[in-house]
């Protein structure tokens, strides 16, 4: 075997993320982003990488890890990534077998990993491993260049009639129960994302929640925009910024129940959309599971164009309980 196989230090991010772009050459990262990722993690819960090396140069990883938004303890995300130039030479097979040997002791009975649909290759590996396609979620993009916001305007009137403000997280620092009302708001959106068939959200309390939103590099209060009513936070929609390119990523778009079917949401994208577009960013990037119609019809109306879907893929090793 030409290459060797060893655990992950924090000394392999730069080659980490050199590998990961030439894998995804349209969705790059910065090493400290990947870093900043790994050290959000909430503490206790596993996440354990090794790393394929040939000739002094990174050319592949494998990890498993504990999933905080669906958490089970016997349940882990998987992921193997080989560079494109040293695919089919068995090095994500080695890294796989050996990955697969390290997270026995744990006692998994499920494991979820997730490519791409314009990755053939990697779905065929999957394949071939026991995995099968469980879910498909749509990543989509809006150049701002060809958005108009004047084009919503009345969209936007015609929320603002029903008594509703369009504020920044930022703008509203001045109110002492703003960090519990987005707690909660969030909250209820999140129990009502479609999820893999079988998997419950895990909410974190209101502190942790807060622990990893302050620790996020990316994170900015003039980027979230919710929509006010007689001091409610009815809704919200998150942008976040992107370090490695000139886009913006959304992180969430909900609106209460109580507050649906009104045109807050769409309001809501449309603020978002109009300060990227005066920030003088290229694109504003944002993923729906493909079930989610209300949603997808928004940012198909807005003009966002579907990119290849992300496929989540599932190998149940045994029964749950």
């Amino acid at each position: 075997m030409s290459f060797s196989i060893r655990p992950f230090t924090p000394a392999d991010y730069p080659e980490m993320a050199r590998v990961r772009n030439l894998i995804w050459p349209d969705n790059p990262v910065l090493a400290e982003t990947l870093k900043a990722s790994d050290e959000r993690r909430k503490p206790g819960l596993i996440l354990r990488r090794l790393v394929a090396e040939k000739n002094g140069e990174v050319v592949g990883w494998a990890s498993f890890f504990h999933m905080e938004w669906i958490y089970h303890p016997q349940k882990f995300g998987v992921g193997v990534s080989v560079h494109p130039t040293h695919q089919n030479q068995g090095i994500g097979t080695a890294l796989y077998e050996r990955m697969m040997q390290e997270l026995q002791p744990h006692d998994p009975i499920k494991l979820l990993a997730s490519t791409r649909a314009d990755k053939p290759e990697a779905l065929r590996f999957a394949e071939k491993r026991g995995f099968r396609e469980e879910f498909r979620t749509w990543e989509s993009k809006l150049e701002l260049a060809k958005f108009d916001p004047a084009q919503w305007a009345k969209a936007v009137e015609k929320v603002l009639a029903q008594g509703y403000e369009v504020r920044s997280f930022a703008e509203l620092a001045s109110d002492p129960e703003r960090e519990h009302k987005m707690y909660e708001l969030d909250k209820e959106g999140s129990h009502d994302v479609p999820l893999p068939p079988g998997e419950s959200f895990t909410f974190p309390d209101m502190e942790r929640y807060w622990e990893n939103v302050r620790s996020n590099p990316d994170f900015r209060p003039e980027l979230w925009f919710l929509a006010v009513k007689d001091g409610e936070y009815a809704g919200v929609s998150m942008l976040f910024h992107r370090p490695a390119d000139n886009d913006l990523n959304t992180g969430f778009t909900t609106v209460k129940r109580a507050h649906r079917h009104k045109g807050v949401a769409l309001a809501l994208k449309v603020a978002a959309l109009t300060h990227a577009k005066n920030l003088g960013k290229t694109a504003v990037r944002t993923e729906n599971a493909q079930t989610n119609r209300s949603m997808l019809g928004i940012n198909e109306a807005l003009g966002f164009e579907k990119m290849p879907a992300w496929i989540d893929l599932v190998k149940v090793l045994r029964e749950e309980n």
